[in-house]
This record gives C-alpha cells, structure tokens and sequence, in this order.
C-alpha cells in the first residue's frame, strides 16, 4: 500500500513539529492518517510545504495533496 499524505509528512516532519506549525494539537495531527483518506486537510496544507522547505525535506505539492496516493 502506497503512504498516505498525512503519513509521509508526519514521518518526515514530526509530530510536534507539525501540530506546532498548524497551531493543532499533535492528537488532531495524529488523526490525519486515518481520516478522510489520510490526507492532510487543505487548510494546513501550506503549513506543511512551509515547514518542509525550512527544514530541507523534499516534499511537494503532489505530495502533500496525494497526487501520487491516488
């Protein structure tokens, strides 16, 4: 089975990191993989392009909104 988007980012984001980023609890966070098809919820999606960017993680737009998941 292909990673969700939500798990991937989660994997190379952190937890924390991510909650903190999107102002979320890292319970709310951790929900992301197995709710709505673990994507990562289009509010946050931004967030989570920002904090790869910064930390030096590839991670890409398809990535984030599953374009490769599907």
């Amino acid at each position: 089975m292909t990673e969700t988007p939500a798990a991937r980012a989660i994997r190379l984001l952190g937890l924390i990191d991510l909650a903190h980023r999107c102002r979320l609890t890292t319970d709310a966070v951790r929900k992301w993989p197995n709710s709505k098809g673990g994507y990562i919820p289009a509010p946050h999606q931004r967030r989570v392009l920002e904090l790869a960017k910064e930390k030096g993680v590839t991670l890409t737009a398809d990535d984030v909104i599953g374009g490769d998941a599907a």
